[in-house]
């Protein structure tokens, strides 16, 4: 088991050391996790703003003595070789240093997430993607590049797209046919959506208005939902996909494949679903043939 493995590196005192890219809001709150995480902690945090790094790390309860500001690999392995964490402006560094051992990117930024995962993989680092924009537009090839240098590119669990291909692994692996792959997208849509007609709950959840109206327009699904297509192979069905309104009953019947009374024109289709029922989750609408599974299928209530 995971906690297991966890509670065996901490008795050992050999934690997974962490580097971490982004400070923002979700970064911060990746920081603070971590630190109740046996077996793990964060040792470098970068972020183009230092003083928000240092009060993530203040926040999950590092005192300020130990933290040490630099750019540079030689005084960053001084600092963590003493029991120290580092917070850097250079989102490259953890990637040099032997002392971390893995580096998770929490920007929004597809050019700060592929300078930092070209840089791990360079660097014969392990890197994961919290950043969905970065791997939508360069994650091909940066999986290649893993791929050939002997080292690990994902994107994380967690997040839509993660737990969506842990599903549809779970799916597959027991011989099932995806027809459709989704999730249930958090907030009611409105394409109109800008920073400005956002920035009232924007200032109210403590985010920024950018990223708000991302979530609310569509755009953060579309990224998303991309993600979890490039990775599968399943594809939407027209640009923008359709977004119906669907309830954890009526998913499976709304997207049944055409010829059975739905509106999946053919299997491997990704979209999403709107309503409150389905917010925040992910599902897999998936053929079984076998009479008797379908049968147990039914009595469990999972299909």
């Amino acid at each position: 088991m995971l906690h297991r493995e966890l509670l065996d590196l901490e008795a050992k005192g050999t934690p997974i050391r962490v580097g971490v890219s982004g400070a923002g809001w979700m970064g911060s709150g990746f920081v603070a996790q971590v630190s109740h995480v046996p077996g793990m902690e964060v040792v470098v945090l970068a972020d183009a703003n230092t003083g928000a790094a240092r009060e993530a790390f203040i926040a999950s309860g590092v005192e300020l003595e130990h933290i040490v500001e630099t750019h540079a690999p030689g005084p960053a392995m001084d600092a963590l070789r003493v029991g120290k964490r580092v917070i850097t402006g250079d989102y490259i560094l953890a990637a040099q240093l032997e002392a971390v051992d893995i580096v998770a990117d929490v920007t929004p930024s597809p050019a700060i997430g592929a300078e930092t995962a070209y840089a791990c993989i360079q660097h014969g680092k392990d890197v994961v993607m919290v950043n969905i924009e970065a791997d939508v537009t360069v994650g091909r090839i940066l999986s290649k590049l893993a791929r050939e240098a002997g080292v690990l590119y994902t994107v994380s669990s967690g997040d839509e797209p993660g737990c969506l291909m842990e599903l549809y692994d779970f799916v597959t692996s027991l011989g099932y046919e995806p027809i459709v792959i989704g999730k249930g997208k958090n907030n009611p849509l409105d394409p109109t959506a800008t920073p400005e007609t956002v920035a009232e709950a924007a200032k109210r959840a403590n985010k920024d208005p950018y990223q708000v109206a991302s979530y609310v327009d569509g755009t953060k699904t579309m990224f998303e939902m991309a993600c979890a297509a490039n990775a599968t192979g399943c594809r939407p069905m027209q640009r923008g996909m359709i977004g119906p309104e669907a309830t954890l009953e009526t998913v499976s019947e709304i997207f049944a494949l055409e010829e059975d009374g739905g509106i999946t024109k053919f299997p491997g289709a990704v979209d999403f679903v709107q309503g409150p029922s389905m917010a925040g989750g992910v599902f897999v609408v998936a053929r079984v043939a076998d009479e008797r599974i379908r049968a147990d299928l039914e009595y469990l209530k999972v299909g």
